[in-house]
């Protein structure tokens, strides 16, 4: 019996991406139908509402757009390491190290100007995750260490240094025991563009054109397919620097999303009350 081998395209299919997403677009679709009525659902129903609370409306569509910036730049930053040949399993982590990066920035930034302060935070961030990412970077190009185990365990070290952050150090002592630190300056704030979508989006759109370009390039150059695999000088160098650029633009979706809810004072329903708040925001 003969067994099916895949072979390389000659010429891409017509329609290329597009048609794959229209594609996988359909059948999760389906069956997601099969599930849903298999659950005693109707499908139809469900969709509806899904639809009407995604983009129903304009507040519907400020809020999917806030959900797409941190997910759209985390799924950026895995393709430039993917492009490469590696796996960038930790973006959670990096984002969560962009926070407290930018959080920190406009704890000791707190009198500077807004733009000054924004950009502060963002270039915070940006450092932040590349810091994290080039941690197994290094690890892989001069040890040989899988990154798929130490980017996905620097997750918990992330997360766990960020509850060390909120509990201590950076706690807020007028919080009333909730795990809270002090609200960031109003400066820090990004403007809105409208209902709750700000100009993180804005910042999203603007860089993913270019990291786009940046993996089309890694793609298409002379490179070696899989340069962290060598272990040589430049080549490790080269394999660093390309991790922490993933680490940087998955973190850059935490500092375009900082923001400070003053609600989280007035009421006990809305004080964010998980280990992945910092300086009382959410990210979401």
């Amino acid at each position: 019996m003969r067994r099916p081998v895949l072979v390389r395209r000659d010429r891409p299919v017509r329609g290329g991406q597009p048609l794959a997403f229209a594609v996988g677009l359909v059948v999760a679709l389906l069956v997601g139908a099969v599930l849903l009525m298999a659950a005693g659902h109707e499908p139809m129903r469900v969709y509806q509402r899904m639809f009407e609370k995604s983009l129903g409306d304009s507040n519907a569509w400020s809020l999917t757009l806030n959900r797409a910036v941190p997910l759209g730049l985390a799924g950026l930053a895995v393709a430039v390491a993917g492009s490469m040949g590696l796996w960038n399993i930790g973006a959670e982590g990096q984002i969560l190290a962009g926070a407290m990066g930018a959080a920190w920035v406009a704890r000791i930034g707190g009198t500077w100007p807004g733009p000054m302060l924004l950009t502060g935070m963002l270039v915070g961030a940006i450092v932040g995750g590349a810091l994290l990412a080039l941690v197994p970077a290094v690890a892989r190009a001069r040890i040989g260490v899988n990154e798929i185990i130490t980017t996905l365990m620097l997750n918990e070290i992330a997360l766990r240094l960020l509850q060390w952050l909120i509990h201590g150090p950076w706690k807020d002592p007028a919080s009333f025991n909730f795990p809270l630190t002090p609200m960031l300056p109003d400066q820090a704030h990004l403007p809105m563009l409208f209902g709750r979508a700000h100009y993180g989006v804005l910042i999203a759109g603007a860089v993913t054109p270019r990291a786009s370009r940046t993996v089309s390039a890694m793609r298409a150059s002379s490179w070696p397919p899989w340069p962290c695999f060598d272990r040589r000088a430049s080549q490790w160098w080269h394999c660093s620097s390309v991790r922490s650029r993933s680490g940087a633009r998955a973190s850059r979706s935490s500092g375009s999303r900082l923001r400070c809810r003053r609600s989280s004072r007035r009421s006990s329903s809305s004080v964010p009350s998980g280990p992945a708040c910092s300086s009382a925001t959410r990210f979401g």
